[in-house]
């Protein structure tokens, strides 16, 4: 699977510095937009990926009481156990373990989905997510990848921000790095890890395609209404085809994500030319 640029942790000795991404939300629920930073500590030479909370106010964002997050590159606010505040989602996608043996803070062999779920006065309780944990289907394995993608969106109308995460290293049946996602719904206690977990690879009944070598689906996820009746549907990419690409087009059902009405777009349907590596689908915007 293609190296995806911007995406991962400092392993260079500290060079690394300055955001990775942007976030915005309201994380206190003062009805002003807060800021999640994806960037890097400057306390040690390694330069871990480290990510912080700049609140909003009335006057801009005030620096000066930012607070210090857990890590991950790709990261989503909403509200997902109805409580009125933005909880923060992050996948810090890595293992927890340099090529060379060192222990990487607050992370996770396989990848892992890092939630701190937003109060009165921001940030407050933080919980992880592996694919170890609870029900989540599948197991933690080395560059899983799981957390390299993820996105939020209400698939089934009761009022809590559902998460879909993207591993797009799973390696199933012998095939290596052919990717998967899985969604997890939210709750009044926050994401629900115990019960509702669903789990797609082009593997899956009714999944369109097959799985194939560095496929990665799930380089990039989302969770949109595109049929507009007011559910969220889930879109995944991958580098299908040797890098040409593909979208995958799961639908809502009202209650859940299914396979039926599933389908995929790719450059050929789309009238984009497959010369060099088009990577059709391996990002995209809501």
């Amino acid at each position: 699977m293609p190296a995806r640029q911007g995406r991962c942790l400092s392993e260079s000795g500290g060079s690394a510095r300055g955001p990775i991404n942007l976030t915005a939300g309201d994380v206190n629920g003062d009805k002003k937009t807060d800021l999640v930073v994806d960037g890097f500590e400057t306390q040690t030479d390694n330069g871990w990926n480290t990510n912080y909370y700049v609140p909003g106010t009335a006057t801009g964002l005030k620096v000066s009481s930012a607070k210090v997050l857990k890590p991950g590159v790709i990261t989503a606010i909403g509200d997902v156990n109805g409580d009125g505040f933005g909880d923060v989602v992050s996948g810090a996608y890595w293992d927890n373990k340099t090529g060379d043996g060192q222990t990487i803070p607050d992370s996770a062999y396989g990848g892992k989905v890092n939630i701190t779920y937003g109060s009165a006065n921001g940030p407050a309780a933080t919980t992880g997510i592996t694919q170890n944990t609870g029900n989540v289907p599948g197991s933690s394995e080395k560059d899983d990848f799981f957390g390299y993608e993820l996105d939020l969106g209400d698939i089934n109308g009761d009022g809590y921000q559902d998460l879909v995460v993207g591993a797009a290293g799973e390696s199933l049946n012998g095939v290596v790095a052919t990717g998967a996602v899985t969604v997890l719904y939210g709750s009044a206690t926050g994401i629900n890890t115990t019960s509702g977990a669903q789990y797609f690879a082009q593997s899956t009944a009714g999944v369109p395609g097959d799985d194939e070598t560095d496929d990665a689906l799930g380089a990039d996820v989302k969770l949109d209404d595109v049929t507009g009746d007011g559910k969220a549907d889930l879109l995944a990419g991958s580098y299908e085809n040797a890098g040409n690409g593909q979208v995958l087009y799961l639908p809502s059902s009202g209650t859940k994500i299914t396979t039926t009405g599933s389908r995929t777009i790719s450059p050929s349907t789309s009238g984009v030319s497959t010369t060099g590596t088009p990577s059709f689908g391996v990002n995209f915007a809501d």
